[in-house]
């Protein structure tokens, strides 16, 4: 016997219109002794390029390892997915690296590129590509999938037409096989949306129920709990089928219970009482909002009110010139308080230019600025007694031309009656 027939194996992979499905036994054997029934030989690399990988079962392990390792380093380095050409190549240098110690096994690699085209193609242990446009197989199950595929293969099958044909394929060959069976997984592939189902033969449902029909009351017998494989209390048909009788007995009372609290909840219904409930609570309800809206309505009242009958008060600034020429400061009097702010040098020197702009030029006219000169809102045009107005702060005085001027004469001292 080969040391590719050791375990045991069936891959097959197909292309549609515009997808591609591929599928594999579940069988994991020693030559004809079965060791597992749900033993996964296809492996999905990203989301539009899958591997079947038929052979001895450790090198297909330590094979699909090495791939996803290597895959991971181009996505770190290209950031991007690989291309399903691209991944071919990938395994066909992997597999011909270890020409001298091949890995034992037989590749078969679905995907679809970037313009939704399918791709397949197979290689034997050492990395020769072998390419297809219709199916591919592998595996101990090879001569029988080839019979199948070609009975029942049509060119441009939709997703789901492609899904019954490659099913129908794989379960008709591993009846055949001896070395491969116990139903398949397949893995459909339409615009990189996959969907995965188990495939069941006659003969492994058969078995299937027939095991779990005498072995589930022994199980019970022998005290095993059906809390793993039946998680939800609510799985009555689980309960069923694993004769879980305890779990039964619970979603019995837990129905019971829930019986009597709709019954007592009705009869509380007929005699009133939630009428009663509901009709407090909305009055209750009601009362609370009436009496935020009363609140509100006052608050507003009360602020209107104080706003009417508030006196306006009026203020008064006091400008205050220091006598040493360095410094200005304000004051704002009002009936409850006093603020000071100083002023800076660039206002100080500003108005000082403009006290030297007013210099008049006749003597009879004399201008400055005022130093307690009222606030703008007193009036632009105000007089004061004594012949004097002052616009914005400036003060303008005239002296009459007919002003009496001083005696030239001046006076002298009497020194008393001069001595002749």
């Amino acid at each position: 016997m080969s040391i590719f027939e050791y375990n045991g194996s069936a891959v097959v992979a197909m292309v549609g219109k515009n997808c591609f499905a591929i599928a594999s036994d579940r069988r994991l054997g020693v030559q004809l002794q079965t060791i597992a029934t749900d033993f996964q030989r296809i492996s999905k690399i990203h989301d539009r390029v899958f591997i079947g990988l038929s052979g001895l079962a450790t090198d297909v392990q330590t094979l699909y390892q090495r791939l996803v390792f290597r895959h991971k380093l181009y996505q770190l380095r290209e950031e991007r997915d690989m291309k399903p050409e691209t991944f071919a190549s990938l395994v066909s240098a992997i597999l011909y690296e270890k020409r001298f110690g091949p890995y034992l096994c037989q590749p078969v690699i679905a995907g679809l590129g970037e313009d939704d085209k399918p791709f397949i193609c197979t290689m034997d242990s050492i990395g020769a590509k072998e390419l297809a446009k219709d199916f591919v197989v592998s595996g101990t199950a090879s001569e029988s999938l080839y019979g199948a595929c070609e009975a029942m293969y049509k060119p441009d099958m939709e997703a789901e037409e492609l899904f019954e044909t490659i099913s129908q394929a794989l379960l008709s060959s591993v009846d055949r096989d001896c070395l491969s069976g116990w139903g398949g997984h397949v893995y459909n592939n339409l615009k990189s949306e996959v969907s995965g189902r188990v495939m069941d033969s006659f003969f492994t449902g058969f078995v299937h129920s027939l095991g779990n029909f005498f072995g589930s009351p022994l199980d019970f017998l022998s005290g095993k709990s059906c809390s793993t494989l039946c998680p939800s209390p609510w799985d009555v048909l689980c309960y069923v089928e694993n004769f879980c009788v305890a779990s039964l007995a619970k979603a019995a009372l837990i129905l019971i219970v829930a019986y009597l609290f709709l019954f007592f909840i009705y009869m509380l219904y007929k005699i009133g009482f939630w009428h009663c409930i509901i009709h407090g609570f909305f009055r209750f309800l009601w009362a609370l909002v009436s009496c935020w809206f009363y609140i509100l309505s006052n608050c507003c009242t009360f602020f209107c009110y104080d706003l009417l009958h508030t006196k306006r008060r009026r203020r008064r600034r006091n400008r205050r010139y220091s006598e040493d020429g360095d410094d200005y400061s304000d004051e704002d009097n009002d009936d409850g308080g006093s603020f000071r702010y100083h002023r800076s040098r660039r206002e100080m020197r500003k108005e000082e230019r403009l006290r030297k702009s007013l210099k008049p030029r006749s003597h009879r006219v004399r201008v400055g600025v005022r130093k307690d000169h009222p606030s703008s809102d007193l009036g632009l045009n105000q007089h004061v007694g004594g012949g004097v107005g002052s616009v914005h702060g400036i003060r303008v005085s005239r002296e009459s031309k007919f002003g009496r001027k001083g005696s030239k004469r001046r006076a002298r001292v009497y020194h008393g009656p001069r001595r002749i």
